[in-house]
C-alpha cells in the first residue's frame, strides 16, 4: 500500500506555536500585547509569527513540489 500526504488548502491546517520562554521574557511578551507598537515589523512577538508562517508554507510549498 502507498500513501501520499497533500494539503489541499495549507491555510485551513491549524497550527500551535509553543513558547519557552523566562518569566522575564513572558513580561515583556505582555507588555508588547499591550502596545500596539509592537506589531510594527520589528516586534518579537509578530517576528515568531512569521517565521512560523514562512516555515510553514515552505514546507508545503517542497511538498507540492514532490508531488
Amino acid at each position: 500500500m502507498k500513501a501520499q500526504f497533500k494539503a489541499d488548502r495549507p491555510a485551513d491546517i491549524q497550527m500551535t506555536m509553543t513558547l519557552t520562554m523566562t518569566l522575564a521574557e513572558w513580561t515583556e511578551i505582555a507588555e508588547h500585547l499591550t502596545d500596539t507598537r509592537h506589531y510594527r515589523p520589528d516586534g518579537k512577538l509578530l517576528d515568531a509569527i512569521r517565521t512560523m508562517t514562512r516555515k510553514a508554507s515552505q514546507h508545503f510549498d517542497e511538498s507540492t513540489e514532490q508531488s
